[in-house]
This record gives C-alpha cells, structure tokens and sequence, in this order.
C-alpha cells in the first residue's frame, strides 16, 4: 500500500480508538459497543501489520517515508491505537499476557519517563496473572514449582519488561518494585494463592481510572506539565534532606512535556510521611573501613548476577539482606574496586560487569 493510504488507515484506526476510549469514560460501559468499535479497529490495524496488536514507533517507520511534519501526529494517533487495545484486553479479561509484555514497550506514552503510577499499576495487573496461574498450575499438579513461576513473571533484569530499558537510569523503579512483590509473596506463598480468589477482569476499577487519567494525557497533555519543586522546600521540612540522601531514596519521578522537548526531572521526597521529629537513633552500620566477609562478597556477586545492573538498593533490601548492615557507597565502592582488581590481573569480570552497565547520563546518582 502507499505511504498516503497507510496514513488514511491510520487516522481512521485513530477514531476508532477515540470512540473506544470515550466509551470508558461512562460509568456504565455498554460492552456490545466496545466489542463492535474493536472489531473495526482490528480490521484496520490488520490491515497495516497484520496480527500485531500492539504497536512501536519502530514500526510505524518501516511502513513508508513520512513528511517529518507529521511525525508528532503519527505518534499520537499510534499511542491512542495501543492504549484503546490494553484497555479493551483487559476490560474484557482477554490477551492479558500480551497486554502486560506490552506495557513498558508500547502501551506507555513513547519516549517520556515512565512514572510510580505506571509502575505500580504494571505490578498489581502482574500479580493478578501470577495468582491466576498459581491456581491453574496446582490444579493440573499440585507439586508444581510456584517459586520458579514468582521468578518469570517478576524478573530482576530490566531489559525482561523491554530492551529500550536496559541501560535508563531513571527506570530502576521497575526492579525494585520487581523485587519488593517477589519478596512480598514469597514469605508467604502458599496463603496467599490459597486465599486468592481468581477474577477474570482484574482490578478493574483501579485500571478505568488508570485509563482515563491517560486518555487526559493524550487530550490534553498541558495539563500534565511538571510542577518544579523550589529548593528551599527541603530546607524547610525537618529531616527531608537527610532522608533524601539515605540509603532509602527512590529514583526521581518525571513526566513528559507537552512541547515536545525531552523529558525533565523533578526532585522527589520520599516516605515524607516517615520523618520522625523525635531524637535519631543509632544505626546499625559498619563503620567505612571495616573489612568484608567472604560470605558479604559472595552475596554482593550474587546480587549482581541476579538483578544484571548495578542496582545498590534492590541488591541490598531486596536480594540479599546479608548486606543490609552497609551502606549503597559501600556497596558501590565494592563493586567497583572489585571489578577493576578483575581488570587489573586478567581476571573474567563474571557479575561484576553489570557494574558499569548502566549509562551515565547524569552527575549525581539515586545509590
């Protein structure tokens, strides 16, 4: 087909999924409707890639060469026809699978930093499935191994939820709310899947207000545009500076312009809701030099080969707790003289090159 009649397709794939979309913003969703506006926009977007549900601005490209000024209204029109697609799936309790591998690839707006909400969101949907499957797999053998399906459907290695993620600093997020469900569900396995009690359409409130929160996005990104926080605010809230440089900070959180231009960053305090105004209590850390066990090495390589990045935080809380009691720049510092001792004498890297991993694409590091 030519690029002209792709473009039509496309546009016409794009109302579709508005009227999809203006569907769930009722309280009463008239389900035949939404059945019969997706038929159309299946039939559309069979058309141009055949069985794909989901789509990359990747693949857009490859369809024809585009008037660079029409880039902008492309990716919109391909945004809208995703996020109509999961949200069909998941309302009717179909494809769920292929909707969560999806998600951090082609259901998120392209090329804006993913956010606590997304995330959050992608990790109660998965827990779902996880619980889902548990029930199904005891049924059909009821010795089946339920920690080796914890691990796959919550990976520790960022390039599992999409390539473009292996090496973005801002996205750790991801795995440390990875490792935190794991840890969660594994203290406590076998009760929770035998109390759950499986739902075709899971959460499905929580997830409406999730889709009409981004189909706001879509229509009016100017609403979205980042509010910065004035410096002078964690001077002014007793404890936040110390509690933003402790081992326990998050990773900033951002949104995405409306103007187009790259994403910024926000300065976040977290667990604000945690500053205690009472006297500080000791610690139990070790002091900088004191000098590491051989079981403390061996977690710190175990850590590195399970979480695949230097992710000081996840590796510490969430992995292997025998390091709790040092610090990230301890941990770090490890890592690194590790790492370059490997270097120095000829040594395999093995784990310790995830060390370096990550790209620095900024001066300050989260660990």
């Amino acid at each position: 087909m030519s690029t002209k009649l792709n473009l039509e397709i496309l546009k016409e794939a794009q109302e579709d999924s508005k009227g999809l979309l203006d569907l769930l913003k009722d309280s009463d969703i008239n389900k035949e409707v939404l059945k019969r506006l997706y038929s159309s926009l299946k039939n559309k977007k069979e058309s141009l890639f055949r069985e794909k549900d989901y789509w990359t601005m990747e693949e857009i490209g490859s369809m024809g060469r585009y008037p660079k000024r029409k880039a902008q209204e492309i990716q919109k029109q391909v945004e809208t026809i995703n996020l109509a697609t999961f949200a069909y799936h998941f309302i009717l309790g179909q494809g769920l699978e292929a909707a969560l591998d999806a998600f951090f690839v082609s259901v998120l707006p392209f090329g804006c930093k993913i956010i606590q909400r997304d995330v959050q969101l992608y990790f109660k949907l998965r827990l779902e499935l996880f619980l889902n499957e548990s029930i199904e797999r005891l049924k059909e053998d009821a010795g089946y191994d339920l920690l080796q399906l914890l691990n796959d459907h919550f990976p520790l290695d960022l390039s599992s939820y999409g390539p473009h993620l292996s090496e973005e600093e801002e996205n750790v997020m991801i795995v440390i709310e990875s490792a935190t469900t794991r840890k969660k569900v594994k203290e406590d396995l076998k009760k929770i899947v035998s109390d759950h009690v499986p739902q075709p359409r899971p959460l499905t409130d929580e997830l409406l207000a999730y889709i009409r929160e981004r189909i706001e996005r879509l229509e009016h990104p100017e609403k979205f545009q980042e509010n910065k926080t004035p410096l002078s605010f964690m001077d002014e809230l007793p404890g936040a500076r110390v509690l933003i440089e402790s081992d326990f900070e998050e990773p900033w959180e951002s949104t995405c312009p409306s103007d187009g231009k790259q994403p910024t960053r926000a300065i976040r305090v977290t667990h604000a809701n945690q500053i205690s105004l009472n006297e500080p209590t000791e610690l139990n850390l070790r002091k900088e030099r004191e000098n590491w066990t051989a079981e403390e090495e061996e977690a710190l390589e175990e850590g590195l080969r399970e979480v695949k990045g230097p992710f000081w935080v996840t590796i510490k809380e969430h992995v292997h707790p025998k390091l709790v009691t040092r610090t990230n720049v301890q941990i770090k510092d490890k890592a690194h003289g590790e790492m370059k001792k490997r270097k120095r004498e000829g040594l395999e890297l093995g784990p310790f090159a995830y060390v370096k991993r990550r790209r620095a694409t900024t001066k300050s590091s989260y660990f």
